[in-house]
This record gives structure tokens, C-alpha cells and sequence, in this order.
């Protein structure tokens, strides 16, 4: 039986960079929808918007994600909007979707988008009686989950080995957010990042999670 699957992102990019391989992986026998809340367009560097629009738009089609909703906040501006009005629009994609299971940004990362955005869906994915999700996860982004410095304890790995250059292949469309090293966002510490979960969960390459909830999916 296939599964509903909901990704939720702040930012064009965060899904690849999060949990690439795992979309990839799980696409092959689920349907997945990727909701962003943020269009791209970083403060100072507004440019960038257009290229990250378009390197999104060819990484659905490599990652077999079925559908897309976009909303158009700008960068850095989701700690100033209303929460009503965030989980407003969330519960209404949640509605349409109808998920069993929904990925979402990490709530510990020094991105306010990306933590605002996590307290966000907790509040519209509460395991209520008649909430279609069973199962919720966080994803962590280089270079910016890390750096919160808070103690990450995650407690679900997923491998991604047979997925990985598909990953890497989408992540270096975003040529606009690729560092040069030494830095997380560079794509060989991508690569070395996949290779270290993996060591640690008995994988050649795996991405990392917190479930927050799962009931029987």
C-alpha cells in the first residue's frame, strides 16, 4: 500500500540537502508531495531566486515527487508572520494531501525559517484522533542544523547508498548555495557527511532523522 507522504521545507533547496536520497528512496512506492513556504529569494542576494526556482522545478522530476505547492514568503521573514497564518495554510495543505507520513525542518537549527517553520508543523500535525498523519520526522541541513550547537540526538537512519548520486546530482543544480571547502555546504562534505551516518547505523551511506512521533503506519 502506498503511503501519503508530505515534505515540508522552508526553502527551495532544504529537501535535497536534508533528505534527497530518502525522497529519492521512498518515491519508488509512495506518493510524495513537497510543500516550501519560502521562495528563494535571499536577503542581499534576491538574484538568486530564478536560479534556485529552476534548479527546483528539474530536481522534482530526478527525486519522482508527484506534486508541488509553493507558497511565496520571502527568506528570513517566517518569524515575522503571524503563526495563525502559517499553520492556517499548512493545515489546508495538510487537508488536500491527506499524509500518513510528514518530513519537516528540524526545529533546533540556527535558521529562523527553519525552526519557525518546525514549531509550525508540530502544532498541524498533532496525533489527534482524526489527523490523517501518523508519523512525523525532522531533517537537518548542512551547515545550518549543526550549527545551533544543541545536542542532536538522532534516533532514525535511513540508507540511502543506492539513492546517493541522485542526491548529489540535484544538490549541485543549486549552484548559487554550494560553498567551496572547507564548509558543510560544499557537495564533498555532502558526500563524507552521508558516509559518516552511515557508519553509524551500519550503512555505506544513510541520512539522518528525529522521529517525533510514529503511531501504526
Amino acid at each position: 500500500m502506498k503511503n501519503n507522504i508530505l515534505i515540508i521545507a522552508a526553502h527551495p533547496d532544504d529537501a535535497e540537502l536534508g533528505m534527497g536520497g530518502t525522497i529519492s528512496k521512498l518515491s519508488k512506492n509512495n506518493n510524495i508531495t513537497l510543500c516550501i513556504l519560502c521562495k528563494g529569494n535571499k536577503p542581499g542576494k534576491e538574484f538568486v531566486e530564478k536560479e534556485r526556482m529552476k534548479a527546483l522545478n528539474k530536481n522534482i522530476k530526478t527525486l519522482g515527487i508527484k506534486k508541488l505547492y509553493l507558497n511565496t514568503f520571502s527568506d528570513v521573514s517566517l518569524d515575522t508572520i503571524p503563526h495563525i497564518k502559517i499553520t492556517s495554510y499548512l493545515n489546508n495543505i495538510i487537508k488536500k494531501v491527506k499524509p500518513q507520513i510528514v518530513f519537516t525542518n528540524h526545529e533546533n537549527d540556527v535558521h529562523i525559517d527553519h525552526s519557525t517553520l518546525s514549531k509550525a508543523v508540530k502544532v498541524c500535525c498533532r496525533p489527534r484522533h482524526d489527523s490523517p498523519v501518523k508519523a512525523l520526522y525532522e531533517f537537518p541541513i548542512p551547515g545550518s542544523t549543526e550549527w545551533s550547537f544543541k545536542n542532536t540526538k538522532y534516533n532514525t537512519f535511513i540508507d540511502i547508498t543506492n539513492h546517493s548520486n541522485k542526491k548529489y546530482k540535484c544538490i549541485k543544480r543549486y549552484k548559487t548555495e554550494i560553498n567551496k571547502s572547507p564548509d558543510p555546504l560544499n557537495i564533498d562534505f555532502i558526500k563524507y557527511r552521508d558516509y559518516y551516518f552511515g557508519s553509524i547505523s551500519g550503512n555505506k551511506k544513510a541520512e539522518p532523522f528525529i522521529c517525533v512521533y510514529r503511531k501504526d503506519v
